[in-house]
């Protein structure tokens, strides 16, 4: 599987989980480890938990 550089499939991604966990419990790089991301790559494309 590819790594998601698309700030769109990490969206996605991020919005996949937020369904199966609660929108708080989930941290940036609970999001990075689902997208198979590092935290820097996911932030490079999201700046803000409140977009």
């Amino acid at each position: 599987m590819r790594v998601p550089w698309n700030p769109n499939e990490l969206a996605l991604i991020a919005l996949r989980l937020f369904r199966k966990r609660e929108f708080d419990a989930c941290s940036g790089a609970d999001v990075a480890s689902a997208a198979r991301a590092s935290r820097r790559t996911l932030f490079r494309h999201v700046t803000s938990r409140h977009v």
